[in-house]
């Protein structure tokens, strides 16, 4: 829809040009007397929506930063042992903020500290 849009504004921008163009040629020949300025002030609109428009675009095509945060993210057990209950795989969702208890992800036993009967 973004690149749509962008053709749509550059046909626009073209179109204003030519017109810019045809008017000024007229003018020249002193067969407007129309100021060139208001004719340059629909040329230079259909320009900023050109630019907004490939901006979009850009801004679409960008990687998107949560993404980008989330490949530099480690999560470090702060202890070492097997992992007895596993509640979340890779790519499922976790809470994990001051205010709730947040989402268990495992537990991690330490078999070293088990006595056997």
């Amino acid at each position: 829809m973004a690149k749509a849009a962008s053709l749509l504004s550059k046909a626009n921008l073209d179109k204003a040009t030519r017109n810019y163009h045809r008017a000024d040629d007229l003018y020249q020949k002193k067969l407007d007397r129309t100021p060139q300025h208001h004719r340059q002030d629909h040329r230079e609109v259909a320009r900023a929506n050109y630019q907004s428009s490939l901006a979009r675009l850009r801004r679409r095509r960008a990687p998107q930063p949560v993404s980008h945060q989330l490949s530099k993210t480690t999560i470090y057990s702060p202890m070492d042992g097997i992992i007895s209950v596993l509640n979340n795989e890779v790519g499922e969702r976790v809470v994990g903020t001051g205010t709730y208890a947040g989402t268990e992800v495992m537990r991690i036993a330490d078999l070293s500290h088990m006595e056997s009967a």
